[in-house]
């Protein structure tokens, strides 16, 4: 004859919702039925296991789509930025600015400057780069955003290449434009050798200087009559401010 408290006659309790195992539990005579309380209690263990994970889930999607419209992820707010990405952005608008900073004069580092910064470039260039992927490993939804489009997937991969000329503008550029601002300065000529250059977008009629013992240049705008009456190569007398960290241009007359 088969014991009443067979293995055979426990129910599938799998089957069985997490509200109907805790009815069972409540119910079930544990010491007539020992084997079928032992298996509602694991079943509703891992029912219960498994609700968890799914409500963690949940809130977990919840957070992330609340994050989004129409599928994208909305900019997040500065103050809800990790601080480690607002570090990065704060750094990569400073240096987008100083694109900008040598724009407002005609000026040229000091030479000296510009052979010893190579390190300084390098050392700047994996800040940039570190601080950019640690972003997108610590803000959700700046990796997302990222990810988002083709244009941020590009980026991700591409910022070593910006970091390294912004890096490269903000050194030799920027930040030595800037201290020659803040420094006291005398007025001084300068003889610089010139080519004609090409048309670029920002200046149609530019003669390329040359470099001298003390400052290195790059170019120089001129009007068109000034530059159809040059020869192809000659010298250009520079007149300006110089400080120890450069030479900004006021005026210039050829010989």
């Amino acid at each position: 004859m088969a014991n009443k408290n067979s293995v055979f006659d426990v129910p599938n309790y799998q089957y069985y919702s997490l509200k109907e195992l805790e009815d069972v539990l409540q119910n079930i005579d544990k010491h007539q039925y020992p084997e079928r309380y032992v298996a509602a209690q694991a079943a509703f263990e891992v029912k219960k296991a498994s609700s968890v994970l799914k409500e963690e889930k949940r809130v977990r999607d919840s957070n992330n789509s609340s994050n989004r419209t129409d599928g994208h992820f909305e900019k997040s707010k500065w103050s809800k930025l990790h601080v480690v990405a607002r570090y990065n952005i704060a750094l990569l608008i400073v240096l987008f600015v100083g694109l900008f900073v040598p724009l407002s004069a005609d000026f040229s580092t000091v030479k000296t400057w510009v052979d010893n910064s190579g390190w300084f470039i390098v050392l700047l260039s994996l800040v940039v780069t570190c601080l950019w992927y640690a972003s997108i490993a610590v803000d959700e939804a700046f990796r997302f955003k990222l990810n988002d489009d083709i244009r941020g997937k590009i980026t991700i991969f591409l910022m070593p290449f910006f970091g390294i000329m912004l890096s490269w503008n903000a050194i030799d550029n920027a930040l030595p434009y800037m201290l020659h601002a803040l420094s006291s300065s005398e007025e001084t000529e300068h003889a610089v050798l010139f080519n004609k250059g090409s048309a670029t977008k920002h200046c149609k009629f530019n003669l390329q200087l040359e470099d001298t013992q003390t400052h290195s240049h790059s170019q120089l705008c001129v009007n068109k009559s000034a530059f159809n009456r040059l020869s192809q190569k000659g010298t250009v007398v520079l007149k300006g401010n110089e400080s120890a960290f450069g030479f900004t241009i006021e005026s210039y007359r050829f010989h």
